[in-house]
């Protein structure tokens, strides 16, 4: 940092970085479900941290999981409610569920803490999985604590091991990396690839139902298609019914495709179809290829062809708008009354006069309320108004007339301070926030300086400036210097008081 001609700069850190060890009592172990594969077959990593001993705050980093570029990364869904163990622990810049057990390694028993990643390849290679590292805090002993009351008899009686007090654990910071790994991955044959190949590995079944099926030609029938297989069926979509021809040539599909929600071991996706002409009598079959790794061959499983009824529509013509027939009677005629039309008033004595005077409201408690409300709401705020603008026009101005309260506020603070030292902070920033209200300019970092001048210009005698900086220095000292005056703290909050006082006359 530069002020002026001078420099500052602060002492220079060191930082030992050691490589990461495996040990005797900890072990990170990482296994593949399978050393090869092919693209978007998918891969179940296992990560396994063995332990011999108490640990705190773990993390896992495994850099494999950063390489977007290679591979998909699919959760496995867990059982918490399964009745084992499980912790959240953070990996990279998130977290995953692990499960805690028991495991043996080389002979040795060990708690262990477990969880899966499933990787989808997206490009074949000869793909090197770096070492994972967990980093954690290790129990490494104990030292005993002293007695809270300070004496030989409750010490010897805290450090008894008999009762199990007195211990408090001492952790160090490990860092342990897990062993490297190396992933085939294959391209998919080419021969044989059916035309509507979607990229899925594995083997699958489908399955498909509609609802209605017995509609008219254009009505809408909502086809529900399931499809199941491997384990993970994130990547998997609908196929697009408008490639195969008999859907194609039948029905109406939008171009819309559902994504599906998986439940349970199927993924389900739903499909608005609308048949396009009558006489059509089933829904075909839904068609899904997919390669399988065991005979590695490409294969196209269907669903069940759904019988279908669809009736024509009746088209509404200009004969049905208008008609040439006389329509059916909803209701009984009118039947003509002899007497001619009936009514309910025999003369004009039946009518009400009704004089709407506005003089007769001036004696009419309600209609003087009706006329003096609105003019009184309109001057209540009117006031508000005036009052509000007053108020917010010069914010300083309510600064200056709230100073002495604040000012009292912190120094009850400073009364409370733990020690002198501290107090005397505290009455230095109560003085500078006194100082910045009464002359209406920012606290945060004034000195006497700073307001020298506004106080001259306000006329404020030698003696009083001179009280104000030594006050000042005094606790500037304390606030930078680590150092007091020998000063009480009430001797001090009077000082501030009567140079406070003072600057009440001179700022009026």
């Amino acid at each position: 940092m530069r002020a002026g001609s001078e420099k500052a700069s602060t002492r220079p850190v060191s930082i030992k970085a050691m490589k990461a060890v495996e040990t005797d009592d900890f072990k990170l172990k990482i296994d593949l479900s399978k050393s090869s594969c092919y693209v978007g077959e998918p891969v179940s990593v296992t990560v396994t941290w063995y332990m011999a001993s108490d640990v705190q705050s773990p993390a896992f980093s495994l850099p494999f999981m950063k390489d977007m570029d290679w591979f998909y990364l699919v959760d496995p869904q867990v059982n918490t409610n399964s009745g084992k163990k499980y912790y959240r622990v953070p990996l990279g810049g998130d977290e995953v569920v692990a499960e805690a057990g028991q495991g043996a390694l080389n002979g040795q028993v060990f708690t262990t803490l477990t969880f899966q990643k499933v990787l989808i390849p997206k490009k074949s290679g000869e793909y090197a999985i770096e070492p994972g590292t967990v980093s954690f805090q290790a129990l490494v002993g104990y030292r005993r604590q002293q007695s809270p009351f300070g004496d030989e008899l409750f010490s010897k009686f805290f450090n008894n091991d008999n009762f199990g007090f007195g211990k408090q654990g001492v952790y160090k910071q490990r860092v342990v990396p897990s062993n490297a790994l190396k992933l085939i991955i294959r391209d998919l044959p080419v021969n044989g690839r059916p035309s509507d190949f979607s990229g899925l590995v594995g083997e699958y079944q489908i399955e498909a139902k509609a609802d209605p099926t017995s509609v008219n030609v254009g009505d809408p029938i909502t086809l529900t298609v399931g499809i199941s297989g491997p384990e993970y069926l994130d990547p998997v979509e609908l196929p697009p019914l408008s490639g195969q021809s008999d859907f194609a040539n039948d029905f109406k599909i939008p171009p819309e495709r559902a994504t599906g929600e998986i439940s349970g071991n199927k993924k389900v996706f739903t499909q608005t179809i609308r048949p396009m002409r009558a006489g059509i009598t089933q829904i075909p079959p839904v068609q899904l290829s997919y390669f399988d790794t065991r005979s590695q061959s490409y294969k196209i499983v269907e669903t069940q062809a759904i019988p279908l009824t669809v009736s024509p529509t009746r088209i509404i013509t200009a004969m049905d708008a208008e008609g040439n027939t006389r329509p059916a009677s909803q209701g009984s005629d009118v039947e003509t009354w002899s007497g001619g039309i009936a009514h309910n008033y025999e003369d004009e004595t039946v009518l009400d006069q009704q004089i709407h005077d506005p003089l007769a409201w001036l004696v009419s408690p309600r209609g003087m309320m009706i006329i003096a409300v609105p003019p009184f709401c309109y001057l209540l705020i009117l006031s508000g108004y005036f009052f509000y603008r007053r108020k917010t026009s010069d914010p300083l101005a309510t600064r200056s007339k709230k100073a002495a309260s604040r000012l009292s506020k912190s120094l009850k603070s400073a009364k409370q301070a733990e020690t002198p030292q501290y107090a005397n902070v505290l009455i230095l920033e109560a003085l500078k926030t006194y100082l910045g209200d009464m002359l209406r300019i920012p606290s945060g970092a004034l000195t006497f300086i700073d307001v020298n001048g506004f106080l001259l210009e306000k006329g404020a005698d030698t003696e009083t400036l001179n009280e104000l900086k030594n006050l000042f220095s005094e606790c500037e000292a304390a606030r930078y210097g680590n150092s007091i005056n020998g000063e009480s703290t009430d001797q001090m909050i009077q000082k501030l008081i009567r140079v406070a006082n003072k600057m009440e006359k001179i700022c009026k």
